[in-house]
């Protein structure tokens, strides 16, 4: 299965916005997503220290709850928020690289945000 991107930014946007610091409490569902691609993503964000998950998967597959987000999650989340920024940042490294890495999209999101600040 591969990663991704947007789908890990949709993740972290549906876990920041609810009000209880304990996250949606259950499976977290995706509109035009498949659950095993969601539940997937999850446990690669608790394991990149982005997100608290907790395990809750058995022999019928992987299943994870998101709980909260982490520092980091939040670190992340603040410098992708923005769609503009996020679509740039996609664009670049995408067209210079060819692939989508987490620490490259990282840093060029933080890049644009600070340009954008002082432009």
């Amino acid at each position: 299965m591969k990663r991704d991107m947007d789908l890990v930014r949709t993740i972290l946007l549906e876990i920041e916005r609810y009000p209880n610091p304990e996250g949606p409490g259950g499976i977290l569902q995706i509109d035009n997503k498949d659950q095993k691609d969601v539940n997937y993503h999850v446990y690669l964000l608790h394991n990149a220290g982005l997100i608290v998950a907790a395990d809750a998967s058995n022999n019928g597959g992987l299943e994870w709850f998101p709980l909260r987000l982490t520092w980091a999650g939040h670190e992340f989340l603040d410098a992708a928020r923005d769609d503009g920024i996020w679509q740039t940042a996609k664009d670049k490294v995408l067209s210079r690289v060819g692939s989508l890495s987490f620490e490259t999209l990282k840093q060029l999101l933080l890049r644009l945000a600070t340009e954008q600040l002082f432009s």
